[in-house]
């Protein structure tokens, strides 16, 4: 069988590491795959599969990359020579894509994976310009409406997600299927404990992207009430993004800089989640943030904010806190690492979720994909 799929993005978030993943399990089993991303894919791993090919894009507008991604993308898709044309995409950026396409193409099929709430996110980020706030939101609400009223299946990462796009959008046929545990993960030493000089501390963890949706400035305020209870704690924050100066003033104003630190970009997710004592999601809003899963392979405990699909995954009250909840966080993260058979009881109910969400993904992507090529 063949496919093409497209992802708009090459950095290590939640979409990118799922797309791999599935690229990874069809090129075992000897599906013919075209690759379609910006400049910068990893393919070199791939090089063993002829039936793998990849199709780079050249970026050249870095504040919106779809501009520059979408003519490229779109006239790739007109010159890969394949008889019957299964496209994979995730989110509208991509989606739209395949989706425009198909006007061409009747023949061609198209599955859009949606794991996150783009136009949300855009509501909520204060770096786009107020002036240009309006027509970005009517654009992109044109373009998802489109894409997924031309998807033949559009997949979500969490009920919550497809309820609030089904109310919305004319959707011919969706499946929900959340992120889950990927077997392959593996953990390596980093030693974060050594080499931040660590050795005693209680290390509270976030992993993500530094921007407004993501809720940072409540976790670095709620993090203030914590460390006067536990002195010996400590925040580590591993990701990066544009809103890193404003949590920086925000840190010097607390006067928090020896118990915060900045540790950008990391490969390796697990690794870093392995080393902390507990990893919190003080999200405004989150579809199905991949972190919890990775943080049940490690077996630490995870918190996060009651929003979005995440009450899905987590399900246990004693699991969960209300965005921008200041004093309910620090509450919670000083209950759990203050008291020893609490710290255990959470770390148990994350073992129960665990088990539920240790299924192979991609494996589950792949029968959908099949199902959709084999009713064309």
């Amino acid at each position: 069988m063949q496919i093409i799929t497209m992802s708009c993005t090459n950095g290590a978030g939640g979409i990118d590491r799922n797309n791999e993943r599935l690229i990874n399990k069809l090129v075992e089993k000897e599906w013919n795959v075209h690759h379609i991303s910006p400049k910068g894919f990893d393919y070199s791993k791939y090089a063993k599969y002829p039936k793998f090919k990849y199709f780079p894009t050249k970026p050249f507008n870095n504040i919106f990359p779809a501009i520059s991604f979408f003519p490229q993308a779109l006239y790739r898709l007109f010159k890969i020579e394949l008889k019957d044309k299964l496209i994979m995409s995730y989110n509208f950026d991509a989606g739209i894509i395949g989706a425009l396409y198909k006007k061409f193409n009747k023949k061609a099929k198209l599955v859009v994976a949606v794991q996150g709430d783009v136009l949300n996110e855009i509501k909520i980020d204060e770096n786009v310009p107020k002036l240009f706030m309006f027509l970005v939101l009517k654009m992109m609400s044109f373009a998802e409406r489109f894409t997924l009223k031309n998807a033949d299946v559009v997949v979500f990462v969490s009920h919550d997600m497809k309820k609030r796009f089904c109310s919305k959008y004319k959707i011919k046929e969706s499946v929900v299927l959340h992120n889950s545990i990927d077997p392959n993960w593996k953990i390596k030493d980093i030693d974060i404990r050594k080499k931040y000089n660590l050795k005693n501390k209680k290390i509270i963890g976030f992993l993500g992207r530094l921007q407004k949706i993501k809720g940072l400035e409540y976790l670095i305020n709620s993090f203030k009430i914590l460390n006067v209870e536990i002195p010996n704690s400590v925040l580590l924050i591993a990701g990066k993004g544009p809103l890193k100066p404003k949590l920086e003033k925000l840190i010097n104003r607390l006067k928090l800089e020896k118990n915060i630190k900045f540790l950008g970009w990391i490969k390796n997710p697990v690794s870093f989640i392995n080393e902390c004592d507990l990893i919190v999601l003080p999200s405004l809003h989150e579809g199905s943030p991949n972190t919890i899963q990775e943080s049940f392979f490690c077996n630490t405990p995870i918190i996060a904010s009651k929003t979005g699909g995440i009450p899905e995954i987590l399900k246990h009250q004693e699991l969960m806190f209300e965005p921008k909840d200041i004093v309910g966080i620090s509450r919670l993260m000083i209950k759990i690492l203050s008291d020893k058979k609490e710290y255990a009881k959470v770390k148990r109910l994350c073992e129960v979720q665990k088990r539920k969400f240790s299924y192979d993904w991609a494996d589950k992507v792949e029968l959908i994909l099949k199902g959709v090529f084999n009713a064309s």
